[in-house]
């Protein structure tokens, strides 16, 4: 009789007792532990989705808890860069609606395929390129300033020179390749890592960039009209 009292004793006792070996304490019926080896938390939030459980856990603060050495933080994430707010009202509205026209007739579509294998190329955007033969030339590859500025992105001989292109300006192909080229000899050899310096530094020279402010680059008129050509090319291609 006393044996088998002491042995529903013993049952009764291990019953109570064996939450607190198990979790470090007991567990009410609602409470969810996720059981997770200190030196094995990284790998099993990975396998079972750590944003999953920590999504569980904001929502519901109260009812579940994660034992381990450490819970392991999400990967952060990339910070973009805040975009930069242009002022275009400082561009001739005349300007403004010729090159509307434009873009959106697709004339300078053509040159694509030419711009955007320079553009990977030299590692540019796409786009920003596209925008200096449309604010330049208006894209007519046989176009000639008065600085012998020719072509569709209106080089110089110097400027090719720098970029190691040779052959005749008026040719589409020659002069994206110097036009584009030449924006990457500004970031590479220059130094210009600035997208919107590389912009005005095209037009008015290195020399000149060098002695302005951010602020004068950002207002500077051949940077606003690249970037409002650069701003029409998305937006078309977005409704297109």
């Amino acid at each position: 009789m006393r044996f088998t009292l002491f042995v529903i004793f013993s049952i009764l006792v291990i019953a109570v007792l064996r939450p607190f070996f198990d979790g470090g304490q007991p567990a009410s019926g609602n409470v969810e532990v996720v059981q997770v080896p200190e030196r094995d938390a990284e790998p099993y939030f990975d396998r079972v989705g750590f944003e999953r459980v920590a999504a569980y856990i904001a929502t519901e603060p109260t009812q579940s808890r994660v034992i381990a050495g450490e819970v392991p933080k999400p990967r952060p994430r990339p910070v973009h860069r805040t975009s930069i707010s242009f002022d275009f009202s400082k561009l001739s509205q005349k300007w403004m609606h010729g090159v509307r026209r434009l873009v959106f007739s697709g004339k300078c579509d053509r040159f694509d395929a030419l711009i955007r294998e320079e553009a990977r190329k030299h590692r540019l955007d796409e786009d920003v390129q596209k925008a200096h033969v449309v604010v330049e030339s208006w894209c007519n590859p046989v176009a000639v300033g008065s600085n012998d500025d020719v072509g569709l992105f209106q080089t110089q001989k110097p400027a090719c020179e720098d970029a190691k292109v040779e052959g005749d300006r008026k040719d589409p192909a020659v002069s994206v390749r110097c036009g584009v080229g030449y924006k990457a000899v500004l970031r590479d050899r220059y130094g210009v890592l600035d997208e919107d310096a590389r912009i005005v530094a095209f037009n008015k020279g290195f020399g000149v960039v060098q002695k302005m402010t951010k602020e004068e680059i950002l207002s500077h008129e051949y940077a606003l009209k690249i970037r409002f050509v650069e701003r029409l090319l998305r937006m078309r291609d977005k409704v297109s």
